[in-house]
């Protein structure tokens, strides 16, 4: 059916599309289509990103927030967020990102280094101090997955910042 108003997440998941459709006939790499998605929608799916962490965070306000948790991905959307602003994310912010105790936050961030989902730079004025960011497939295989939340309807717009509960 045609929308005369689509929405972002609908543009977006059609250029998706469409890229993915062009890499398909022209063979491109995963560095081209990080660059496609880069250019295409970086600001809005952060956006995403950030109304994924807002929701973990609300979840608190209503559950017992000691019956979830997901380290591995919070510091994912953080880092995600932080590379669309074009900001460094240190391993102690990344922590606090994670939204656990600093010592399982440290075994989630090795973790994913191991999988080659991450990776660590250290600075290069302050050598007690390093820098995490996503790599190049992982943060193809993020935007994509936030190309396709968006096309859910679940923007930023979307998420509640209220609590009944206090």
């Amino acid at each position: 059916m045609f929308n005369p108003k689509p929405n972002l997440g609908e543009i977006t998941v059609r250029l998706l599309e469409i890229a993915t459709e062009l890499d398909r006939l022209q063979g491109s790499s995963s560095e081209d289509r990080l660059r496609s998605i880069k250019e295409t929608s970086t600001s809005a799916l952060a956006m995403t990103a950030e109304a994924l962490l807002r929701a973990i965070d609300q979840r608190a306000h209503y559950l017992d927030s000691s019956l979830f948790s997901d380290p591995a991905w919070c510091i994912l959307l953080d880092l995600y967020v932080h590379d669309a602003r074009q900001r460094s994310v240190s391993v102690s912010s990344a922590c606090i990102g994670a939204r656990v105790p600093p010592t399982t936050a440290l075994r989630w961030i090795s973790l994913l280094v191991e999988r080659g989902m991450i990776q660590r730079t250290p600075d290069a004025i302050d050598a007690r101090r390093v820098y995490l960011t996503l790599t190049d497939d992982a943060r193809v295989r993020m935007s994509a997955y936030l190309l396709e939340v968006s096309a859910e309807g679940y923007t930023s717009e979307e998420t509640p910042r209220f609590s009944p509960f206090g």
